[in-house]
């Protein structure tokens, strides 16, 4: 997911998919709130170190990350 969401970023700021960390989500919050960077979106940072990931976060995370990144597909260079 998050590889396809930065190769969508580039989209609207070539720079955008060399963030990191809290900087990336922050960028994925966009400007329509903080699902990213504090709710589970979170899961792009830290789900790859969980042993377990409770599925309802994923399937979140899932259409979260659906959404943003035809928002970013869909805009011009």
């Amino acid at each position: 997911m998050s590889e396809l969401l930065r190769r969508a970023a580039r989209r609207a700021d070539a720079d955008a998919d060399r963030l990191q960390g809290e900087a990336w989500l922050r960028f994925l919050d966009g400007k329509q709130g903080r699902a990213f960077s504090e709710g589970a979106g979170r899961l792009l940072l830290e789900g790859g170190y969980r042993r377990d990931v409770d599925s309802r976060q994923f399937e979140q995370l899932r259409e979260l990350a659906r959404i943003r990144f035809l928002e970013l597909m869909a805009r011009r260079r």
